[in-house]
């Protein structure tokens, strides 16, 4: 129900609102600002092993793996060949390791509890490394 007509003046300007315009825009910038800062360690990456090859050294880009195992009536840390029964020895073990800029990924088994596999992310993050990664288990 329309209570009040509304008059048209003739000769009056459209007017055009701008600030949804401008929102949208700086949305996409701030976009693409965060994109390019994702993509950018990518770059970095291709040309850290392209150096290390020209420089004739092997590239170390082999990732540290934390397994979170059962054993026995327990549970179990193990990286590579080494076995670590709690937090603190796992963490003394993986900081012994050199090169931290790769990251380490942390699988865990499906029969681990939770608060178990929170402590080798937590050793993994005190020992130095620049990422973390949750794997599930193999198989999967």
């Amino acid at each position: 129900m329309r209570l009040a007509k509304r008059k048209k003046k003739r000769g009056q300007a459209l007017e055009l609102n701008l600030v949804s315009m401008i929102d949208v825009i700086f949305l996409l910038l701030i976009f693409f600002l965060v994109n390019l800062g994702f993509s950018r360690s990518e770059r970095e990456l291709q040309a850290s092993l392209r150096a290390q090859a020209e420089a004739g050294r092997r590239a170390n880009v082999e990732p540290v793996v934390v397994e979170c195992l059962p054993a026995g009536g327990g549970f179990e840390y193990k990286v590579s060949a080494r076995k670590a029964a709690d937090v603190p020895a796992l963490t003394l073990l993986l900081r012994q390791i050199p090169s931290k800029a790769n990251g380490a990924f942390v699988r865990v088994n499906d029969a681990v509890p939770f608060g178990f596999a929170a402590g080798a992310v937590q050793a993994v993050t005190d020992a130095g490394f620049s990422s973390v990664q949750y794997l599930p288990a193999a198989g999967r």
